[in-house]
């Protein structure tokens, strides 16, 4: 019953997401692992129970509704479910709209008080000992245990064109050794670094008094991307004057959610490593005070604020941004807010608030203000009584339909909110940008060469990237997302800063650690070189010496900050 059911649940997953593997016999690879693990998954809850009718029904149902999870997410975000996803389970219930969360929750305590109130505590007591036993021999021989695991797929890449052929609970317990392994490296690394962590202000460089603007938006890209068609355009005259000018992008670390990495990028000046499964800021040490943008910034003089309306637990943003330097962080708990799009506050509110933010500041002092506009995440809801339709997308999809207009309003309103800060204040410095790309596969534009991964290239990680300096739109390029304090250093300094020390926004290479790889890209977005992290070939030696750098100085500056 087991294997039938575990059959249907995987084709099922597939047909949803349309997904052909390019292989036959992947079919039986990608089977062959979660029916193992499934059974034996299963056989233990079995076996916990007393002999009855309610135990098998939860030995049968806990693995398939595991694999249904990781489907859900393989279908919307094109990668399976990792054991560290646990951690965010909090923020994924604060984010669902409450009546969904509702459930979830009822049926997760459902079934686990059921599992507890059929538990035989004989049996319990022998595999308690029988799982010490095995954790001991593990220990014993945890190099070659975890070699083992990680290795034990040789020749079986982790992702053919979004496909696990690995499994899902294969691939979950892989990626868990990989995890665990990667932080015994850093903390290796982490005493090699150099203390040169993030963006470097020398203390002769000369920081000009303006305010800076650093306005993230969610699933924010450019539609004429995509390989739907959306008429009409939903992007306003600001945005087509930065089609014109070239407009820059931001290449993210991240596809469709972790938005958190992006801003750690974004304000530290260092790239966001942890492979597909780690959030950075849940990596932060209470107490910390890093080498951040808006530390840096503070130390010469400015105020500096952020305004998140959403809750400071969500990828524990709260503890990450008093890290990171902010003197003022305002969060939902912290605002009146009085119009939203679905649960989030809508584009045109939260610019508005922001806004107000930096007149409370005062003018005797520049400021950085950083607003995270969430408006616009999946499901991408819209009060359309206030912001009525207007886009529509070919072919049909609701949810694409949704995103399409969604972001039609959040361009008018950051054109409307990029108009008053320039009224009020013409030397202000402007940055606007995407977090990344919405979940939607079938938006993300694919490369050509047949079974290429489009998760693998830099077009799925390309958000625009707008810079306005004194109301005039600047060329950047293509930029990695830990580009970009060091952008704002150099303009501010006039130059000052990249003459004595590291500005990667200038280079002609530029690297982008994205999942298990590292692309290299010119200024265009044209990919000059791709790497795997474990690729030890003479042809990656350049970029896997320099990424291991930025690693390490990612590891020392996260150990060095513990309070």
């Amino acid at each position: 019953m087991m294997t039938v059911l575990l059959c249907l649940q995987q084709v099922t997953w597939l047909a949803m997401v349309g997904q052909i593997p390019p292989n036959p016999l992947h079919v039986l690879l990608y089977l062959g692992p979660d029916l193992l693990l499934a059974l034996i998954f299963g056989g233990v809850l079995l076996v916990l129970q007393r002999p009855n009718t309610l135990a098998l029904a939860i030995a049968v149902a806990t693995p398939l509704i595991l694999l249904n999870l990781s489907g859900a997410k393989f279908a919307i975000l094109g990668d399976q479910a990792f054991v560290s996803d646990i951690l965010l389970l909090p923020d994924l219930l604060r984010v669902l709209p409450p009546a969904t969360a509702f459930c979830v929750l009822a049926a997760a305590l459902g079934l686990g008080a059921a599992f507890l109130l059929n538990i035989a505590p004989r049996r319990v007591t022998f595999l308690a000992l029988s799982a010490a036993g095995c954790g001991a021999a593990f220990q014993a021989t945890a190099p070659l245990a975890t070699s083992g695991i990680v290795h034990m797929t040789v020749g079986m890449n982790a992702r053919t064109f979004a496909f696990p052929v690995r499994g899902h609970f294969m691939g979950a317990l892989v990626a868990l050794v990989e995890d665990a392994e990667q932080r015994m490296k850093d903390r290796l690394l982490a005493s090699a670094a150099s203390d040169d962590l993030g963006p470097v202000v020398p203390t002769s460089a000369r920081i000009a008094a303006r305010d800076v603007h650093i306005i993230v938006l969610e699933s924010f890209v450019d539609p004429l991307a995509t390989p739907a068609i959306v008429r009409p355009d939903p992007f306003p005259p600001l945005f087509a004057a930065w089609r014109d000018a070239a407009g820059g992008r931001l290449v993210a670390p991240v596809f469709g959610n972790r938005s958190s990495n992006t801003e750690f990028e974004v304000l530290c000046g260092l790239p966001a490593f942890g492979g597909r499964y780690r959030v950075v800021t849940m990596s932060i040490p209470a107490g910390s005070e890093l080498p951040c943008l808006p530390r840096l910034l503070a130390a010469r003089g400015f105020r500096t604020v952020s305004l998140v309306p959403s809750s400071s637990e969500i990828f524990r943003a709260g503890a990450a941004f008093l890290a990171m330097g902010f003197s003022q962080r305002r969060f939902e708990a912290d605002l009146h807010i009085t119009d939203r799009d679905g649960v989030w506050a809508a584009a045109g509110w939260t610019l508005a608030e922001a806004r107000g933010l930096r007149s409370e500041l005062g003018r005797d002092a520049p400021a950085l203000v950083y607003t995270f506009v969430n408006a616009g995440h999946h499901p991408f809801d819209r009060d359309r009584a206030r912001r009525p339709d207007r886009i529509a997308v070919t072919p049909s999809s609701t949810l694409a339909h949704d995103w399409a207009n969604g972001i039609h309003h959040t361009a008018l309103a950051v054109e409307a909110h990029v108009t008053q800060v320039l009224a009020e204040d013409p030397d202000a410095l402007i940055l606007v940008m995407g977090d990344h790309w919405p979940p939607l596969l079938s938006l993300v534009p694919r490369p050509a060469g047949a079974g290429s991964d489009p998760l693998h290239h830099a077009p799925a990680y390309a958000t625009p990237l707008l810079v306005l300096d004194r109301g005039t739109i600047r060329r950047t390029g293509w930029l990695p997302a830990w580009h970009l304090p060091h952008l704002i250093l150099d303009i501010l300094s006039e130059g000052a800063t990249c003459d004595a020390g590291m500005c990667p926004h200038r280079g002609a290479r530029r690297l982008r650690p994205i999942g298990d790889r590292i692309l290299v890209l010119d200024e265009t977005g044209r990919e000059v070189g791709s790497c795997a992290f474990d690729d030890t070939g003479p042809a990656c030696a350049e970029t896997r010496s320099a990424t291991a750098g930025l690693r390490a100085s990612l590891a020392r500056m996260l150990e060095a900050s513990k309070p």
